[in-house]
């Protein structure tokens, strides 16, 4: 019958006994961690130890595990593999317990790993400071940049595979005297922690001289390459999932990117690799916080068309700062000269690119994408150029000029009057406004009206004055913008027409100096964006 342990239910493995630990939200059942192949139960050992037995499903029981653990155990010492040192029950050496318990054949008791999986993080929305962020992501990536310099892969990185002891609770200490988060000196330990990873799940582990196996892993939702449907099995095939890992990572420091995640993975498996708001968001939070160098190693995995194509992991621990910058921040004022007060008194001082501008900034561009996708290219033009503004001093700014470049690039020049056929030609634009109606096509019939209305106010021809067409088709675009593409409704364009005035109010404070009011105008704007949304559903 399946092997169902009861709490301090007794195993001897090798001549050691090991009792089934009580899981800590329910102290009279057992420690037990189910994932897709197997079961994992918590062990306590008589000297105070936590080991881990994997108990693998009928079809995961695979004989192959017995020489697999013999040919992996050498690389328990690299920086998060500690669980290949493992010990895997055959009936060559564990006939007793396997004729007790027959479902713990080829069974797997290794190391026990405390501490939350990336996925929990992400699910749980765990808020890190960008230090922490920094640690872990230097920390998975010098362990994946140990195993990539030695051939190894592990085929299967996704968020519940990597394990984070330096965030593990400090707990009291059991019968043994052993720490579940390190030493009783939680801080300093915690601190020295917090960068370590373990991976775990490595019975697809690649490695030159190891079998390759039957079913090749193909890759995690939210974490699988293009290619990675054609079975993951080389020295590469880290690159592309450790690449969304880091990034991950990265960015979690940032609300922005917290808000945005999909679930278990910050990207919808669905989205992988494709142009979507949840790539704008982490590469434009990388690119802020953590520079060029770490958003281009990003971009390149993101574009990659094969695994070869993306950033070894040397190459990600070259980018990567050795300490949090944080922030971008202002410059300290220099101490005024007592020989000339007022002249130092009229310098403006730089102003701090605040987290609440950063946000407001990006709505305004997330605004903008979704105007442009209407057609309404001049309002999309202005969201952008006022997130130019609140976004003036930090990285982002540059984002947004290219945006803007572009767009003025795609906006068609208003049509010139022809000289000596000034009638003809607003009976044309007026005709085809007319029939874009007819039509259907509001959008088009509105740019068109517009000129005419602009060219000569108060415009009819046939009995249908320009203004009244005008007025209709910009309340049929508007309708449709809404129920399409959730446009910003007649209250949400009055408060977006608000962002605009705090737009203008921000540079004029800045050039004044008055850092002060640029970080509320900024404040204001953030939360006058929030009314635009909720306006627009």
């Amino acid at each position: 019958m399946p092997f169902q342990p009861h709490v301090d239910q007794v195993l001897l493995i090798d001549g050691a006994v090991y009792r089934i630990a009580a899981h800590p939200s329910a102290p009279g059942m057992a420690y037990g961690q189910e994932g897709r192949q197997a079961v994992v139960y918590q062990l306590w050992g008589e000297d105070g130890t936590k080991k881990a037995l994997k108990v693998f499903k009928p079809r995961f029981r695979v004989p192959a595990l017995v020489l697999l653990a013999e040919r992996t155990a050498p690389w328990a010492a690299l920086p998060g593999l500690q669980v290949c040192e493992r010990t895997v029950l055959s009936a060559h050496r564990h006939a007793g317990l396997l004729r007790e318990h027959p479902d713990l054949i080829y069974a797997v008791l290794m190391p026990w790993v405390s501490g939350p999986t990336w996925m929990q993080v992400l699910l749980e929305k765990r808020e890190l400071q960008a230090e922490d962020c920094l640690a872990l992501a230097r920390g998975l990536g010098s362990s994946l940049a140990h195993m990539e310099e030695r051939g190894l892969a592990h085929c299967d990185l996704s968020g519940p595979n990597v394990l984070l002891p330096g965030l593990a609770p400090v707990s009291s200490p059991p019968v043994g005297g052993r720490w579940e988060g390190g030493t009783s000196d939680a801080g300093g330990e915690r601190s020295r922690r917090l960068g370590e990873v373990a991976l775990v799940d490595v019975e697809q582990l690649y490695a030159p001289d190891l079998r390759r196996p039957g079913a090749l892993p193909g890759g995690s939702p939210g974490y699988a390459h293009s290619t990675a449907p054609d079975g993951l099995w080389a020295a590469e095939a880290d690159r592309f999932a450790g690449a969304v890992l880091i990034a991950e990572m990265l960015g979690w420091c940032d609300e922005w990117v917290r808000e945005a995640a999909w679930g278990e993975s910050y990207f919808d498996p669905a989205e992988v690799q494709a142009n979507c708001r949840r790539y704008s968001v982490l590469a434009g939070v990388l690119q802020e916080r953590w520079g060029g160098a770490v958003a281009g190693l990003f971009e390149r995995a993101w574009r990659s068309g094969t695994l070869s194509d993306c950033a070894t992991f040397g190459e990600w621990l070259l980018a990567l700062p050795e300490q949090a910058s944080g922030a971008v921040v202002s410059a300290p004022a220099a101490a005024p000269s007592p020989q000339a007060p007022e002249k130092q008194a009229e310098q403006p001082q730089p102003v701090a690119v605040t987290d609440a501008g950063l946000h407001a900034a990006r709505e305004l561009i997330a605004l903008g994408q979704r105007l442009v996708e209407q057609g309404q290219r001049e309002a999309a033009l202005s969201a952008y150029q006022q997130a130019r503004v609140l976004a003036e001093g930090s990285t982002l700014a540059g984002e947004v000029a290219l945006l803007i470049a572009e767009l003025q690039a795609a906006v068609p020049a208003a049509p010139a009057p022809v000289a000596g056929s000034d009638e003809a030609e607003l009976a044309r634009l007026f005709d085809a406004g007319v029939a874009a109606s007819d039509r259907g096509e509001w959008q088009r019939a509105v740019e068109l009206l517009a000129e005419v209305v602009r060219r000569r106010p108060g415009y009819a021809r046939g009995g249908k004055r320009a203004q009244e067409l005008l007025e209709r088709g910009r309340a049929r675009a508007g309708r449709e913008g809404k129920s399409e593409v959730k446009a910003p409704g007649r209250a949400g364009l009055a408060v977006l027409l608000g962002c605009g005035v705090l737009a203008v109010a921000l540079p004029a404070a800045v050039a004044r100096g008055n850092r002060q009011r640029a970080q509320v105008a900024a404040t204001q704007t953030a939360a006058a964006l929030a009314m635009v949304h909720e306006t627009s559903v």
